[in-house]
Formats: C-alpha cells, sequence, structure tokens
C-alpha cells in the first residue's frame, strides 16, 4: 500500500517506515540540499510530504478501527502551515499568524505521530477493510519440527505428495465481483433457485473464474466465467443448494427481497492444502504410530498464521468429522453410517473423482453457515472441467 493512499489500514512496520522516511526526506531537503526555498520544488515537496504523513496516520487510525478524518484535518492543516513557513517566509502579521500555530503545534503534533503507532490493533477485519497483509493467509511448514518414526515420515510424504493448491478467501478493502453474501449479479430475468419444496435459496456467494485461475487457485475449474452459490437458509433438505454457472457477466437485477446473509467483498490468497490422514484412508488405529508421531501428522500442516475464518476455493477440506465426506459425495448420501462407505475401492475412486469447490467456515458476522459448524460444495473434476455444476452436492459438518 503506497504512502498516498488514505484508504485501507496500515501496520507499526509500515506507519513507522513512512514516517521516518518522510523525517530524512524533510531533513535532506533543509540540509544540505536546502530544496524549501527553490519556487517549484519546496512547495511540491512540502506537500507531497503532508499528504504522505496525513494518510499514513489516516491509515494507523484504521487499523484500531477508528474514523480518522477529524484527526487528519487538523493533522493536515499543521503540515501545510510548516511548509508555508518554510518555504514562503512570509513576514508580517502573516507570519506572526503561522508561528502561533507551528510553535504549539510541534510540542502537540510529535508525541501523536509516535503515540499513534502505539494504537492497540484491531486483527481481525473491520470497516475499513482486512488485517494489514503482513504475511501470506497460510505458509505451512514443510513438516513436523521433530524427527518422526519410519511410518510416520512415509505418511508424511504421501500428504506432501496430494498437496494442491487452494485460494483462501480473506476480506477485501477494494470492490470486486467476488463476494460472499448479499446479493448476486445476475440478470433479473434469471430464475431465483428453489429448494426441492419450492422455498427460495439464499445467495452464498459469486466467483470470478478468471480471477480464481490468475490467483493460481484449482486448474481444473474453467479459465473463464462466474460461479454463482446458493443453499437453504436456516434448515436443511436434500438438494437444497444450486450452483449457475455463467460464461457471460450479465448486468445485476432486482433481487427478491432482503439478502438472505450480510455482504463480505472478497481477495484469494493462494496457500498449498494438504490432505488429513482420514482423506487418505489411513486408519491410524491399524497403525504402530507413536503418540507425539501421530499428533505431528495429525497438526501438519502447522501455521502461526492460519486462517480463522476458514472460506476456502479448492484444496481439501477442513474436515470437524471423520472425512469420508468424498465416498458420501460419490454414493450421493448423507448418511455417514452407510456401510458402503468403508469400500476401499469405493473410496478410491471417490477422491479421484470429486474435488471440495467451495468450503464455508462459521463465521458469526457472515452468518452463513451455522455456528459450529462448516458447509462443503464438492463437485466432480470431469464435469468442473466442461462448466457442469448441476450435480454438485452440499456437505456440512459440525464440531
Amino acid at each position: 500500500m503506497g504512502p498516498f493512499n488514505w484508504r485501507g489500514r496500515s501496520s507499526l512496520k509500515e506507519y513507522i517506515r513512512t514516517l521516518a522516511l518522510c523525517l530524512f526526506i524533510g531533513m535532506a531537503a533543509t540540509w544540505p540540499f536546502e530544496l524549501w526555498r527553490h519556487p517549484l520544488v519546496g512547495p511540491a515537496l512540502g506537500a507531497a510530504l503532508v499528504v504522505a504523513v496525513v494518510g499514513s496516520v489516516m491509515r494507523r487510525l484504521h487499523d484500531s478501527g477508528l474514523n480518522a478524518w477529524r484527526v487528519a484535518i487538523p493533522t493536515g492543516v499543521y503540515g501545510a502551515c510548516v511548509v508555508a513557513e518554510l518555504v514562503c517566509t512570509p513576514h508580517g502579521w502573516v507570519n506572526h499568524i503561522l508561528q502561533i500555530v507551528v510553535f504549539p503545534g510541534t510540542i502537540c503534533m510529535v508525541p501523536f505521530l509516535f503515540g499513534v503507532g502505539v494504537f492497540i490493533p484491531n486483527p481481525g477485519p473491520n470497516r475499513f477493510g482486512p488485517g494489514p497483509p503482513e504475511t501470506p493467509a497460510r505458509t505451512p511448514r514443510s513438516g513436523p519440527s521433530e524427527p518422526l518414526g519410519e511410518e510416520a515420515a512415509r505418511m508424511l510424504r504421501r500428504m506432501k505428495r496430494r498437496a494442491e493448491s487452494a485460494l483462501i478467501l480473506r476480506p477485501a478493502a477494494e470492490p470486486s465481483f467476488s463476494k460472499l453474501g448479499g446479493h448476486p449479479d445476475l440478470d433479473d430475468r434469471e430464475p431465483w433457485p428453489t429448494s426441492p419444496s419450492g422455498e427460495p435459496l439464499a445467495f452464498v456467494g459469486q466467483f470470478d473464474l478468471a480471477e480464481v485461475h490468475a490467483r493460481g487457485g484449482p486448474d481444473w475449474l474453467p479459465d473463464h466465467g462466474y460461479l454463482f452459490v446458493f443453499t437453504l437458509k436456516g434448515g436443511w433438505d436434500v438438494n437444497a443448494w444450486k450452483v449457475i454457472y455463467r460464461t457471460e457477466r450479465t448486468a445485476a437485477g432486482s433481487p427478491p427481497g432482503r439478502a438472505g446473509f450480510p455482504e463480505r467483498r472478497i481477495e484469494m490468497a493462494p496457500t498449498k492444502s494438504y490432505p488429513s490422514l482420514d482423506w487418505l484412508g489411513i486408519d491410524v488405529r491399524e497403525s504402530d504410530l507413536s503418540d507425539s508421531d501421530l499428533e505431528a501428522l495429525l497438526d501438519f500442516p502447522d501455521s502461526d498464521s492460519a486462517d480463522a475464518l476458514n472460506h476456502q476455493i479448492g484444496g481439501y477440506p477442513s474436515e470437524l468429522q471423520d472425512a469420508t465426506m468424498a465416498p458420501m459425495c460419490e454414493l450421493r448420501t448423507f448418511d455417514t453410517d452407510d456401510e458402503r462407505l468403508q469400500d476401499p475401492k469405493l473410496r478410491s475412486r471417490a477422491m479421484r473423482n470429486w474435488r471440495l469447490l467451495l468450503q464455508i467456515g462459521d463465521e458469526p458476522g457472515l452468518k452463513i453457515a451455522p455456528s459450529g459448524v462448516c458447509i462443503y460444495f464438492f463437485v466432480r473434476t470431469a464435469e468442473a472441467r466442461t462448466g457442469d455444476f448441476s450435480n454438485v452436492w452440499m456437505l456440512m459438518q459440525a464440531d
């Protein structure tokens, strides 16, 4: 984020870096170069420094969830007076007024500028956008820090071989087509999706597949077009969901009634997704893993920056229960006790055929998934490649 951007949020590191740079440029312009006296360079340089400092103060206050305009205006006035005194060197009553503003203003402004840096930030998204992008959405470790036994090491290698590209969905400061909740940007002539019982479905989200590919998302999705996802709100019914694929973007129509969920514009952050032991069909009860090896495998991949919202396109699901989801999609069932789910051939075929299309985690502010529940949309890989999303299967798990 550039120093002249007044929108969004600023981390402490970025804030200190901007102030230090402005201070260095200001001191260099005063001595030895004396640029302030130049009739063109002086005013232009002074205006640029004022804008950069005010923008940095605003973004830093935004990081604490505070509206910064009331603070930025007097800061800008003070900066303009300082520049005027340095550049113009006015005389008479104008000079006295500038000195009245600059001297006490400096006494107050210097501790204020340093004090802004220690404002307690809001680590999560707020009305000014997501938190400052200090680190990637997920940076999984290459493996457990402690040495593993031979069997555990073999399982870990298998997990790494099966790694797939995925996209973490995070709140975005800038608007874009892709979003969760709100109203879909569909033509009003498009029939509104309903459940088998005729109840209107709620709009979950829409996604620009060109952006998905540009961000390094799953290669089995079409490289262009738009997805619109719907599901039943506050209830459950078989086939009470729908995924619409359109190759062209249409003008937004008049939505029927209120939005089902709050609107959240999103950005997509690439990550690597690894299968769990359950997803690979490994029964740890039949292994000789030590407690430490088992714990290391269950916790892999570990990351200090793991995404708490758990919204994701592609990759592997974050299971809350035993991972029988791929075979359940193959059988088109919700019965976790179905004996057919344990068939190794069925499991192998299901894991080849089905991929996670979208995962929506439990986020109270978004309200798509109920508390303690994660929603998963799966699609057959071969069908997704051709743009066919008519057989998407949705599952839910609760912790």
